[in-house]
């Protein structure tokens, strides 16, 4: 083999293995860790690395600098033709991370008071981008106005992920239409603690073919928001697709019920993964709605985020389903620790329970908002003296 195709394969190897929707992931402007670096080394390298489509299918276009400067259109537009050249006809991967200057005084202003200079950049990327070749589209904090959502994803017909992160900023103005993504196979939406309408760009998507969907609403001030208001509609409009695995993220639980309207639509789902910030006894009754074997009845596999404070509940439901795998985090009392494991040590005969960490619970704690629920991990056949953080030590 000559030496030219070995050193183009150690280029893709130098490639960073992250995905382009990760924060640490270069901006096409960076030259640390990103194909710019092979091209500065000599001629050849450079000629190299210009011949290599692979280097050049990872875009994503920060509007900001490392100094909180806003980038230049006319540079903007160079470099994204340029790696779009390089590209060829491979599809693409593209991120547009439209977030305010790291060193904004005023982000509340930044966000609502035009004209702003990310819109520039914005529509210099658009006309730039072969969106037809797009085949994973991450965007955050992409607003204020649902149009500019409207207009990337009406033309992205080959894309497969979707990921919208941090949309809090985006004004509640309708969407221009129902925008139609037949091939989208997997789509990941947070809504940012600073609004709540980022996630209504749910409501205007239609994706038949959906296997993967992820919600999250990190927010405590969006308790009232309902994940199941928004999940139910998409799913209905999308002609109920075979959802496979669903993880849906909130501060509390009563924002994560599961009717039985909307578990039918649910059906074919395999993977579920609820995960929750906020104490509360939501948990039980899930846990009592999901033992109902015709509940989503091919899950098999569940995973709960967070500290679960209903042992007998999760155990009984872990009894009834036959899931093949189970990751949580028990909280027994001195009282519930002898039954948990030896109901564990049954179920582990024929269900992976690995995924099973069972702690102390320091009941008293849970009553008390200002201190932490105090916790200590524990063998879950050894007992062990009860340990309490110093955060929750009282006289």
């Amino acid at each position: 083999m000559s030496p030219l195709p070995v050193l183009g394969m150690i280029f893709i190897r130098y490639l960073p293995t992250i995905d382009v929707s990760d924060p640490t992931f270069p901006s096409i402007f960076h030259t640390f860790d990103s194909p710019i670096t092979l091209t500065h080394v000599c001629r050849n390298w450079r000629l190299l690395a210009d011949s290599i489509p692979a280097l050049w299918t990872r875009i994503r276009i920060h509007f900001f600098t490392s100094s909180g400067k806003v980038i230049d259109v006319d540079t903007l537009e160079r470099c994204l033709r340029a790696w779009i050249f390089r590209s060829q006809t491979l599809p693409l991967r593209v991120d547009l991370f439209v977030t305010d200057s790291p060193h904004s005084e005023n982000r509340w202003n930044i966000s609502i008071i035009p004209p702003d200079p990310r819109w520039d950049i914005f529509w210099t990327a658009y006309a730039c981008i072969p969106w037809e070749r797009v085949e994973h589209l991450g965007m955050q904090g992409l607003g204020t106005y649902p149009q500019e959502y409207a207009a990337v994803l009406m033309k992205c017909t080959a894309m497969k992920p979707l990921i919208i992160l941090d949309a809090g900023h985006i004004r509640s103005q309708p969407f221009p239409e129902f925008i139609r993504l037949s091939q989208l196979k997997s789509l990941r939406m947070r809504s940012s603690k600073e609004g709540i309408q980022g996630r209504d760009a749910l409501k205007y998507l239609i994706a038949p073919m959906v296997e993967e969907i992820t919600l999250e609403i990190p927010s405590r001030a969006q308790l009232g928001s309902s994940l199941m208001e928004i999940l139910k509609p998409f799913l209905i409009r999308s002609g109920v697709p075979r959802v496979r695995k669903v993880t849906l993220a909130a501060w509390s639980f009563n924002q994560l019920f599961i009717d039985k309207d909307l578990a039918k639509r649910l059906e074919f789902v395999e993977d579920l993964t609820f995960a929750i910030e906020e104490v509360d006894f939501f948990l039980k009754e899930t846990f009592r709605f999901l033992s109902d074997p015709s509940i989503m009845p091919n899950l098999s596999r569940l995973s709960i985020g967070g500290v679960c404070r209903q042992p007998a509940a999760a155990l009984a439901l872990m009894e009834t389903r036959a899931l093949e795998h189970v990751k949580m985090k028990l909280a027994v009392t001195d009282a519930e620790r002898e039954d948990t494991a030896n109901r564990l040590e049954a179920l582990g005969k024929w269900m992976d329970i690995s995924g099973i960490d069972v702690m102390e619970w320091n009941e008293y704690d849970i009553y008390n908002s200002r201190s932490p629920l105090s916790v200590a991990s524990v063998p879950w056949r050894r007992r062990q003296g009860r340990r309490v953080s110093s955060t929750s030590s009282r006289s």
